[in-house]
């Protein structure tokens, strides 16, 4: 790997989470709802387990924003067979 690769990643990284962060400030519910779809794909076609990818989930969120928290708890209930 090139020496600049490294940096190249680092910088590939933190434009990625600027816009991730840019765009669940500007709109959390389309963010969680992508995470969800997201998490649909993973659970049918990984073969991860519904736990190991909701507390991915939370994970993820969490770091985000601690904002809006009844919006990912409403999302990811879908994902425990609730509503």
């Amino acid at each position: 790997m090139p020496p600049d690769a490294d940096d190249d990643l680092v910088s590939d990284r933190a434009l990625a989470d600027a816009i991730i962060r840019d765009a669940f400030r500007r709109d959390a519910d389309r963010v969680v709802a992508v995470v969800a779809e997201v998490i649909e794909r993973l659970k049918a076609k990984r073969g991860y387990s519904a736990q190991e990818l909701e507390a991915a989930a939370r994970a993820l969120l969490d770091e985000l924003s601690a904002g809006p928290t009844g919006v990912v708890d409403k999302r990811l209930r879908r994902f425990e067979g609730g509503r």
